[in-house]
């Protein structure tokens, strides 16, 4: 919920900005977009990841839920 007020904060102060400013801030973020989508990523990367969901749910809780899911 905070990262959604922060967002929203950000939106509004780029509102205000001149049309010039907002082209200059649409680059600088398109560069950096693009560069990390240059970055390589290695499957080893994902170790732990969704790991406080399982500690926090159960493993076998989490698993059955995303079977129910399914249907």
């Amino acid at each position: 919920m905070e990262n959604v007020i922060e967002r929203n904060r950000i939106f509004r102060e780029v509102d205000m900005l001149s049309r010039i400013d907002q082209l200059q801030l649409f680059s600088h973020l398109s560069k950096t977009l693009a560069r990390s989508e240059e970055k390589k990523y290695r499957i080893s990367n994902l170790k732990g990841l969704g790991k406080g969901i399982w500690i926090k749910n159960g493993i076998d809780n989490f698993i059955l839920n995303e079977r129910e899911s399914w249907d």
